[in-house]
């Protein structure tokens, strides 16, 4: 939910705003906002850097050092991406500067060229490990298994029970017990 918060109070209402504002497109239609590459690109960066925050608060149960091992590490993949032989346009921002150029000369953007898959790839890629990894840290394994398997055989004993209960009525720890038995 945090993240749903996040990228849709950072991205969404800016893109909306931005879209829906005439003055500053007919004013300034070299500062206006490109829609795709925008939301191909931006999104993700935001995401990268609040998972990675999380994870990072769940470890070390500060927030100021979190955010800044966050932005270190934003920068340090950056860079890492765009020190790649043959490829120093291959960080997060480059990519989107060259999407941004290609839309605002009216071409259609194709989201397999410019490094878009390997780049962003590695950003989701770090975006999933920082969430299991800050899920692992709040969670221990064992605890985990005591909380989801049961409430997986629960579910389970609802769909198969057989017995012969009503709509109105919620079943009873003996009706379950009833339906495992069969």
């Amino acid at each position: 939910m945090g993240l749903i918060a996040v990228v849709g109070t950072l991205d969404v209402i800016p893109l909306l705003l931005a879209w829906s504002s005439p003055y500053e497109a007919f004013r300034h239609p070299e500062d206006r906002i490109s829609d795709l590459s925008y939301l191909a690109c931006i999104p993700l960066i935001h995401a990268f850097v609040y998972a990675v925050t999380v994870a990072a608060i769940c470890r070390l149960r500060r927030a100021i050092p979190a955010a800044m091992i966050a932005l270190l590490l934003f920068f340090v993949l950056d860079s890492v991406l765009k020190s790649i032989p043959g490829h120093n346009n291959f960080s997060t921002l480059d990519v989107y500067n060259k999407f941004d150029l290609v839309e605002r000369t009216g071409e259609r953007i194709n989201l397999l060229s410019e490094g878009y898959p390997v780049v962003y790839g590695i950003v989701i890629a770090v975006i999933l490990g920082a969430t299991l990894f800050a899920r692992r840290t709040l969670i221990p394994p064992r605890t985990a298994r005591k909380i989801v398997l049961p409430a997986i055989v629960f579910g389970l004993c609802l769909v198969n029970d057989s017995s012969p209960i009503h709509a109105a009525e919620t079943p009873t720890a003996a009706d379950i017990v009833a339906g495992m038995k069969q």
